[in-house]
């Protein structure tokens, strides 16, 4: 697939289809890169394990005598998990919504699963002085990059949920180059996260919105905790362009959040659209039922002075 970085349009088109594309895919195969610092060393020698994990033959000499590994080969392991490729965002669904996920580095192909049981394995050994430091270093960088990946990739083949905050979590210790794909880059597996795919919007706007939708989602405010020097900017979305709202308004419109009681007072507090203090609409807002009559629930903001909605709030968006 080609896409045109520049139009942004055609850009939130294409990337919105790369969820579908990944999930219904026979296998995906992902390009670690070329033959680089011996990688051929270690892949070569993956390649039998990768054959009989194939054949489900998880008993065999190879199996058991994987951590015999010479110096040469795990300081080529080490330079295998440190491959930038690793440390991409986007590489999150590559391996979580694939049917079946292979890894290509130079001449040789392995499953993503032979190299999380090597990775595993090794971890747990005690390594020969001579080893120390390359293994150090290599379990280092699997335990940052590889193996949280694998955790995800766990949790969706046993079909558990994956939360949206230990999603978000492990995207931003990864790199994009645009902010918002630190968002955008989990949308196909963090329990289908109503967030609409638009380049369009600002980092900020975007993940303005995401705040509110993981409030009402969550029923908690525990993704604060993930948060830096967070302030809230509760009239945000008053001074926001058209593609913002509509934006707002599309997640807000969601069966997901729709199904939530508190939606329609988190939305008044989001938009800034109340006057007075939070605290003393705290104790009402926990009255909303989620069967409430919308001009219902209009009637009792505005006995609590919520009655200053932006314009382009409709009691449809609740």
């Amino acid at each position: 697939m080609c896409i045109n970085q520049a139009d942004t349009e055609e850009r939130s088109s294409q990337v919105s289809r790369m969820t579908a594309i990944y999930a219904d895919a026979l296998f995906v195969t992902c390009f670690l890169g070329d033959t680089e610092n011996d990688s051929d060393l270690i892949m070569s020698w993956l390649l039998p394990l990768h054959l009989e994990l194939d054949s489900k033959d998880r008993t065999t000499e190879r199996t058991k005598s994987m951590t015999q590994l010479s110096v040469p080969q795990m300081k080529a392991t080490m330079h295998l998990v440190s491959m930038e490729y690793w440390s991409r965002v986007w590489i999150m669904q590559e391996v979580v919504l694939a049917r079946g996920a292979y890894l290509s580095c130079g001449d040789y192909i392995i499953s993503w699963e032979t190299l999380t049981i090597f990775l595993l394995c090794i971890s747990d050994t005690t390594e020969p002085p001579a080893h120390l430091p390359f293994h150090h270093e290599t379990m280092s960088l699997a335990s940052q990059w590889i193996i949280p990946l694998a955790s995800l990739w766990n949790r969706k083949i046993n079909s558990l949920p994956l939360s949206p905050l230990l999603c978000l979590t492990m995207s931003r210790q990864r790199y994009a180059t645009v902010a918002s794909d630190y968002i955008y880059g989990i949308l196909g597996f963090a329990n289908s996260l109503p967030v609409p795919m638009d380049y369009r919007l600002g980092a900020s706007s975007l993940y303005n919105i995401l705040a509110v939708i993981l409030v009402i989602m969550e029923d908690n405010l525990d993704w604060l905790t993930a948060c830096k020097n967070f302030d809230p900017d509760f009239g945000f979305f008053t001074r926001q362009s058209s593609d913002t709202q509509a934006a707002f308004k599309q997640a807000m419109d969601s069966e997901k959040l729709l199904q939530k009681g508190a939606r329609a007072a988190l939305l008044s507090i989001a938009t800034g659209g109340f006057e007075g203090t939070q605290s003393s609409i705290d104790e009402k807002t926990l009255e909303l039922d989620s069967d409430e009559d919308p001009q219902e629930i209009l009637r009792e903001w505005e006995m609590l002075g919520l009655n200053c909605l932006p314009s382009w709030v409709s009691p449809t968006s609740f």
